[in-house]
């Protein structure tokens, strides 16, 4: 063991305080004033670049304010590394939509979906209407891309189907665009089908057979058409029965019920300090 370190390790007072000595800046270090000069610079005249190229820049024009390392010190010591250094551009608050469906046909939301293909590289576009009260689907459409075109021959032919009167229904979009291309009759020779069996067969289970957690366990169908409170009246009937034969199978003691009818559909909500409804079901966008 070295001699230092047998002390060291049997040294019985602690070892003493040295005093904090202030660093003193290196004497060929940048001024404070050169230093604000390097990042005006920096963030005025190369905001959108980087210090090296900045520091080739000027050093072509026979300026040298300082080294590379130095610069990126510099913006370092002010959170500027890393992002853009230009002034952003502000804009507007976005209007948030609040809309609520308390019937069918009040509110319809469409959206267009990427669909893979049957080739390796091919996507089709899945457009889908929905209505946010009964969540079922009243429209839908495979294309080979995305268009306004398509959307508006969508739309106004779910708005027939369903009787949709003039300024009754509400229909949101999201934010997405939609390109421009060919017209429907064009793009369906092009695409060679107008819709594909998987489509097919998933919207008519979506619609018929699916039992939605967020309208009571109903099929969208029932609540689209208004038949789901006869079907709550079966299934009430059906437990009051399941009750009276065997009580004692029911922990909680009381007949049960079926799940309640769907209430009304947000859109984005408005907070308030209500007690929140616990039919109502609301859908963030």
């Amino acid at each position: 063991m070295a001699q230092a370190s047998w002390y060291r390790h049997h040294r019985q007072s602690p070892a003493p305080v040295r005093p904090a000595r202030s660093r003193k800046p290196h004497p060929a270090a940048l001024s404070a004033a050169e230093r604000d000069q390097v990042r005006a610079v920096l963030n005025e005249r190369f905001a959108d670049a980087s210090p090296a190229t900045a520091y080739y820049s000027l050093l072509d024009e026979g300026v040298y304010l300082a080294s590379q390392a130095t610069m990126y010190r510099i913006l370092r010591e002010h959170g500027e590394v890393g992002r853009d250094r230009r002034r952003q551009a502000t804009h507007p608050p976005r209007a948030v939509p609040e809309l609520v469906a308390d019937a069918p046909n009040r509110v319809w939301a469409w959206d267009i979906t990427k669909l893979r293909g049957p080739d390796k590289g091919v996507w089709y576009c899945l457009y889908t209407i929905i209505d946010l009260f009964s969540r079922y689907v009243v429209g839908w459409m495979v294309a080979s891309r995305e268009s306004p075109d398509l959307a508006r021959h969508l739309i106004e032919a779910a708005a027939r189907k369903h009787g949709i009167d003039e300024g009754s229904l509400t229909l949101h979009a999201g934010r997405g665009s939609s390109m421009i291309s060919k017209t429907l009759a064009e793009l369906l020779i092009d695409l060679g089908v107008a819709k594909f069996v998987f489509c097919q067969e998933f919207y008519t289970w979506y619609n018929r057979d699916h039992f939605h957690s967020g309208i009571g366990y109903h099929h969208p169908i029932d609540v689209h058409y208004g038949r789901a409170a006869a079907v709550r009246d079966r299934r009430a009937v059906a437990l009051a029965a399941a009750h009276a034969a065997h009580p004692e199978r029911f922990t909680s003691g009381g007949v049960p019920t079926p799940p309640d009818l769907p209430g009304p559909a947000w859109i984005n909500k408005p907070k308030t300090d209500e007690p929140k409804d616990a039919t109502e079901k609301t859908t963030q966008n």
